[in-house]
Parts: structure tokens; sequence; C-alpha cells
């Protein structure tokens, strides 16, 4: 197993997707990264997609590795592969000659560029990142708020709460879904909670808003 892919298959555990997603959403990641690695270390290659990007008129987005110990940026790579997609499919119709040499004269590189292309043109590998966005896109907003220097316990719960309705409210894959609404019910259980709840409560713009006006206890 490859470095790209031992650190996707640790952020998929991390948020309950691995051990459903039968390995598609982890080649996905893979492969994400592998076609940002290949880009930013050829430079020539990187030149004339930026131009592609630039002829698109769409919003300039860098590409960047991720830290493998900070998973949101994993899903900052995969927005930003998503949102150039385009440009990418555009520099593989129009150069790929380019895509070739940059392999050079290795048998290995040239087969793995080989593989890149063969993924950029897939409409598949597009639709899976596209999922992979989805999925992690709520957990990287909760991650910015509990890791913020005035974030307080009202503001957990609260994050909680969202994450847990708005995966709810997801229709499809509902494997994928219950993995996940479990992966936060499960540390919820062990919290604290009296003192999350009453942290909500005490908030004076929230207090019992977000509580179930049937529930006699909050009377």
């Amino acid at each position: 197993m490859g470095p790209s892919r031992t650190a996707c298959v640790s952020v998929l555990a991390w948020i309950g997707l691995k051990n459903v997603s039968n390995d598609r959403l982890v080649e996905a990641a893979a492969d994400a990264i592998e076609i940002t690695k290949w880009m930013l270390h050829r430079s020539y290659l990187l030149g004339i997609f930026r131009q592609e990007h630039a002829r698109s008129n769409a919003k300039s987005r860098e590409l960047a590795l991720p830290a493998i110990t900070r998973w949101t940026s994993h899903y900052l790579l995969f927005d930003s592969l998503n949102s150039q997609s385009t440009a990418l499919r555009s520099l593989l119709i129009n150069h790929s000659d380019a895509f070739r040499k940059s392999a050079g004269r290795s048998p290995e590189k040239k087969e793995q560029v080989e593989r890149i292309m063969a993924c950029i043109e897939d409409q598949s590998f597009w639709m899976k990142l596209a999922e992979l966005k989805l999925y992690l896109e709520p957990l990287a907003i909760a991650a910015n708020v509990s890791q913020a220097p005035t974030t307080r316990l009202d503001h957990v719960l609260i994050e909680l709460g969202r994450l847990y309705y708005t995966f709810s409210k997801f229709a499809f894959n509902p494997a994928i879904i219950k993995c996940v609404l479990e992966s936060l019910e499960r540390p919820w259980g062990k919290a604290d909670q009296d003192a999350f709840i009453l942290a909500v409560f005490l908030n004076p713009f929230i207090r019992a808003r977000l509580f179930n006006p049937c529930n006699t206890l909050l009377n």
C-alpha cells in the first residue's frame, strides 16, 4: 500500500467510510493525490494547465498536496481538483503529447502517466471525487469550528447536531450514511452530555430554540 493510499484509508476510516466503501472512494482519493502530485512536480505541464485554466475564465484555484496529519487538507485538495476538472480534461485533449513527454524515459513513469491520463478521462472518477467531496465538506467545516481558539462547548454540540442533520438528509448510499451517523453517535454517547446541553441552553441567543419543544425536561 503506497503512502497516498495509506493516508486516504486513514481519512476515510476517521469518518467511518472505509468499511462500507468497497475501496472505490479510497482509490478515487489516492488517484486524486497522484494526479495532483504529478502536475505539481512537472513545471512545464503545470504551466500549460494554467493556460488552459485561464482560457476557461474559471476562478483560479491552486493545486496543493495534503498534509497526512491534517485530513481537512485532503478535502481542500479534492475540492480544488474537482473544480478544475474541465481544465484538466481540456489539457488532456489538447496536449496529450505534453503529458506523455512529462514521463521522461522511465518505463515506470510512462506506465504511471498513462494511468493518470486514463483517470482524468474517466467520468466515473470525477463522480466518485464529487461524492467524496460531498461527504468531507460538512466535516471540514465542523473541524474548522471545533479547532478555533474561541470555540466553546455550545459550538461543539451545535456542530454535532448540524453534522447529524446534514448526513441524515443525504438520500443516497444508505450504508455509508448509516456508518457516518453511528460514528457521530459513539463519541456523543461517551461524552458529558449535560455540560454540552447546558452550554447551549445558557447561550442567550439560542436558549431552548434548538431543542425539541415537546421535551418536558426543558420546561
